[in-house]
């Protein structure tokens, strides 16, 4: 299910994208990168999510949400030092490599620049964190976030085994694990009610 809203269409334009010069040890960024128009993620999620939890026990890292899709990826990450660039870089090679080695394929996979937003207060990082969840939903890959294996809304909310490993955003402080799931669950829910409402407004 596509829902025709300002949020669908912010995720479809071309993003800004640029490099941050110095990324700080302290703040969680929104991570964007697009494939080549000729090239797709499509079918190869397990390939994506297997590159990223070797990643994730490489690098000194937290990931909040991650949202893999046809034409890319976003993650809401923080680096614990100064090298998330050089954690970009990893994963996209991982992923580009075993990509071409499944399908037999040459050439680059990725378009551009990657997009680094930097979510320096919380209420931001709270926000990307709801945009992340609900992506597969606004752009037609699910009829909601818990329908997406692997993703990030079960290993935040259902709390499933096996799930990659994610942190909890410092917003959310000493709440308890229960707490988090429900006020996660909430907010997606709401989230997902707002849209469904403007699509049925035309």
């Amino acid at each position: 299910m596509v829902l025709p809203t300002p949020q669908a269409n912010a995720f479809q334009r071309p993003l800004r994208l640029r490099r941050p010069r110095d990324a700080r040890p302290d703040t969680i960024y929104r991570v964007e990168h697009r494939v080549q128009p000729e090239r797709t993620l499509e079918g190869a999620e397990d390939l994506f999510v297997e590159a990223l939890r070797s990643v994730l026990g490489r690098r000194p890292v937290e990931l909040f949400a991650f949202a893999v899709h046809a034409d890319g990826y976003t993650l809401l990450i923080r680096a614990l030092d100064d090298r998330l660039p050089a954690v970009v870089r990893d994963l996209n090679s991982r992923v580009a490599r075993r990509l071409n080695e499944r399908r037999s394929a040459r050439g680059g996979l990725w378009a551009g620049r990657v997009s680094y937003r930097s979510m320096r207060h919380h209420p931001g990082s709270v926000a990307a964190l709801i945009d992340t969840l609900v992506e597969p939903v606004v752009r037609g890959g699910a009829d909601h976030p818990a329908d997406v294996p692997s993703g990030s809304y079960r290993a935040l909310v259902l709390r499933r085994a096996g799930a990659v490993p994610h942190a909890v955003l410092p917003w959310f402080g000493t709440m308890d694990d229960a707490t988090v799931s429900r006020r996660i669950e909430g907010a997606v829910g709401a989230r997902l009610n707002a849209l469904r409402a403007w699509s049925l407004a035309g």
